[in-house]
């Protein structure tokens, strides 16, 4: 998980009145002062105390805050790196161009990769588990989509982005149970492999759903996508192709068994 993602998600779900939601406000507002700050200068920047930092860095998943600010240090240090969708230094007309280049690459990657047998095949396996999880490192307006349709299926669905959230929920789970992982593979990210050991102790039938190798591919039941297709995928082609993918197999699960 990217530490500014995972600030974000405390700012955008957590209540208004909340005081995680505060410093998260606080932290994202000065990430340069925060990213050099100590935990007590976190505290008085944010308006808030020690233990309300330290609380809210465990409920992102650090063990301690200097790993926490290792993160955040590493992430405003390289912000283009890390936020970048599009590659280069281009200018406007460089920019548009680029992402009609890869608006096309990402439908030459949906038809090389996924057929009508794959993505039925899929929608059957998900049909015969009880709950259906999905472990993501970003919100996906199809995965949203999707749940819907599971829960009008009389599924058991979830969408978790941080890590605590995704070992607690681990746990709950078993052999009636698929797990759709999306991580984000950073040197800096948090490692997701307690994720995959809980999963695998408890027999749940796990779906890696990177575009692109992973570090964590011997730990799933079934991988979505060749690696090597996307070796030169962009983020909009990237994003494009998992977002259609999604969109597809929810649609024929709709078609499947709710329809009619």
């Amino acid at each position: 998980m990217n530490v500014l993602q995972n600030l974000m998600e405390l700012y955008n779900q957590l209540p208004a009145d909340s005081t995680y939601r505060v410093v998260a406000k606080g932290i994202l507002e000065n990430l340069s002062a925060a990213a050099e700050g100590t935990i007590y200068d976190v505290a008085e920047l944010t308006d808030s105390s020690r233990t309300t930092v330290w609380r809210m860095v465990q409920k992102m998943g650090y063990k301690n805050y200097s790993d926490f600010r290792y993160a955040l240090k590493a992430a405003v240090s390289q912000y283009t790196y890390y936020n970048r969708v599009l590659s280069g230094s281009l200018d406007i007309d460089g920019i548009m161009a680029e992402c009609g280049v890869q608006l096309k690459a990402a439908w030459k990657l949906v038809e090389k990769n996924f057929s009508r047998e794959q993505a039925i095949g899929l929608a059957q396996r998900i049909h015969s588990r009880k709950k259906i999880r999905f472990y993501f490192y970003a919100r996906y307006y199809s995965i949203y989509s999707f749940q819907q349709n599971l829960a009008m299926d009389g599924k058991d669905t979830a969408y978790y982005l941080l890590l605590p959230e995704m070992l607690s929920d681990a746990k709950s789970l078993g052999e009636d149970s698929i797990v759709f992982i999306n991580s984000i593979e950073f040197s800096e990210t948090m490692d997701l492999s307690p994720v995959f050991e809980i999963l695998r102790r408890q027999k749940c039938h796990i779906v890696l759903a990177n575009c692109g190798k992973s570090r964590y591919e011997g730990q799933a039941d079934e991988i979505l996508f060749r690696a090597a297709d996307f070796s030169d995928a962009m983020g909009i082609a990237s994003n494009t192709v998992f977002e259609t993918f999604f969109v597809m197999v929810s649609e024929i699960y709709r078609r499947l068994y709710l329809n009619g």
